[in-house]
């Protein structure tokens, strides 16, 4: 007597992954991010570092901000001294690991005073300038972030040797955020290296 079988007629049904936001891994910048850069001329400075997402089909988008998160005294709605239109990179999947992405500074272009700055490179599959005012990420929550320190020396040749824990205190302390969708300026509480603005 042969065994009974069932036939399976219908497809099965393979579930698409869910879009994540994009990450940047801290470990991965390069330059080191928990070391100063020093700006003694005007040499252009490129920023490495890994972003992992599942993208569907959308690109991931960058932007590079000097002193990210302080408040820009004559720009009220800026919550950064400027804000760098970056690269869009191809859309990826978790399962390709970590990306390379970068950015450069260029310091001849943008004018940068002597003392201790920020630069933090931002990820997201969509920013919006909300004013001619404004550039941030469309979602704070579909973004990440690393933060690089930046000493700009008063001349070449005359950058002070650096001592981390006395240059930091020094630094600009982030005290807003891009705001959300439409909305105004956010404030919180502390900077941080990495994660979402």
């Amino acid at each position: 007597m042969l065994p009974s079988a069932c036939l399976v007629t219908s497809k099965p049904q393979i579930e698409q992954p869910r879009q994540t936001a994009p990450f940047l891994v801290p470990a991965s910048a390069d330059p080191d991010a928990r070391e100063f850069i020093k700006l003694e001329g005007d040499s252009p400075i490129t920023l490495f570092a890994d972003v992992v997402s599942e993208d569907g089909d959308r690109a991931v988008l960058s932007a590079l901000y000097l002193d990210y998160g302080r408040q820009n005294p004559d720009l009220p709605d800026w919550p950064y001294t400027l804000a760098i239109q970056g690269n869009t990179f191809a859309a990826g999947t978790l399962a390709d690991g970590p990306r390379r992405i970068h950015q450069t500074f260029i310091p001849s272009i943008y004018s940068v005073e002597p003392g201790c700055h920020t630069l933090t490179l931002v990820v997201s599959h969509e920013f919006e300038q909300v004013t001619s005012e404004r550039y941030c990420p469309s979602s704070l929550a579909d973004s990440s972030q690393i933060t690089w320190y930046l000493l700009k020396c008063s001349a070449p040749g005359n950058c002070p040797t650096i001592d981390l824990a006395s240059e930091k205190q020094k630094c600009p302390v982030a005290t807003v955020a891009c705001p959300p969708k439409g909305g105004p300026g956010a404030s919180i509480a502390s900077p941080g290296d990495a994660g979402a603005p």
